[in-house]
């Protein structure tokens, strides 16, 4: 990337507008999601899925809040704003809770596929024992984000293509080399998840797709959101050379992708999950759907397992 390269306001203009949409889009979508799982149960699928849903719709609030909105005000002001100490607690706060994103797709798409295949022990999972993993994970990778932040002595700059704060961590410690290799792994799990589920969804019954292909849709677009972030850090390590406007077109493309993901999977939910879509209908669009409130009002104490 050439160091004189400065992004051209028309871009910037619609990296601005794309951003405003995607903090937009998260902020409703996902607010939604939790609404209707914790006040209302209306998601309708198995009682890991649900959880391990619900904390994925907090880490996409999260990433929005601490990744998307201050890029808003450094995209309209054309620089960093908010001064060296937020840039280090807004990478902090923004590379856990992406790291998180990234475990609990991995995580759903794993637990779904284990519930397809082993239907008889997926019927003796609870919600608390979904709560003890998410909450394990929450410590682990919260734990890691602080203290290898704590132990190097980063240098912070201002990314004029990006328009983001980053830190480059100068002790011995290879975090560029784990967290590529991280990004990779979760990667390859998810591929080699989604595949094998989608394989089992096409040969189960109606009754035992419920989240399934929710699950699958959601991987496939954590997928093209991340990966291509994955390989340009890869490139990079190996001294591949880019072109002196393909790397920060490569720089921006693989930045800001990533921000589908974090509004997209509400409106997943509701065309896949459909006691999701009747809620949404009756409680946020106002329509009529006759068979809405069964489904809401029911006082069933369990959810499906499977």
């Amino acid at each position: 990337m050439a160091d004189d390269f400065v992004t051209p306001d028309p871009i910037r203009y619609f990296l601005t507008i794309w951003s405003i949409l995607a903090a937009t889009l998260s902020f409703a979508g996902n607010t939604v999601v939790l609404v209707a799982s914790r006040k209302f149960r209306a998601l309708k699928v198995d009682k890991v899925s649900v959880k391990l849903i619900e904390n994925l719709a907090v880490a996409d609030l999260g990433y929005t809040l601490v990744g998307i909105i201050p890029t808003i005000g450094a995209l309209i002001a054309n620089n960093w704003i908010y001064g060296r100490q937020f840039c280090v607690v807004n990478k902090v706060l923004t590379n856990i809770f992406f790291n998180m994103t990234t475990l609990l797709v991995s995580l759903l798409s794993v637990s779904k596929l284990t519930c397809l295949l082993f239907p008889i022990h997926a019927r003796t999972r609870r919600s608390r024992h979904a709560v003890i993993l998410v909450t394990l994970v929450w410590v682990l990778v919260t734990t890691y984000s602080v203290v290898s932040t704590a132990v190097s002595n980063p240098e912070l700059y201002y990314d004029t293509v990006t328009f983001q704060c980053w830190v480059n961590y100068t002790n011995r410690i290879p975090f560029g080399t784990i967290l590529v290799g991280w990004m990779l792994l979760m990667n390859v799990i998810i591929i080699i998840s989604t595949t094998w589920l989608l394989v089992q969804v096409k040969i189960l019954t109606l009754g035992l797709k419920k989240g399934a292909i929710a699950i699958v849709v959601i991987s496939v677009i954590f997928t093209i959101a991340t990966l291509p972030a994955a390989i340009i850090m890869i490139m990079k390590m190996a001294h591949v050379q880019f072109g002196e406007e393909a790397g920060p077109v490569f720089n921006i493309v693989t930045t800001y992708i990533f921000y589908i993901s974090n509004f997209f999977n509400p409106a997943v939910y509701y065309f896949t999950i459909r006691s999701f879509k009747h809620f949404v209908d009756e409680k946020v669009f106002r329509l009529s759907v006759p068979e809405t409130r069964n489904i809401l009002t029911s006082t069933s104490p369990s959810r499906p397992t499977t």
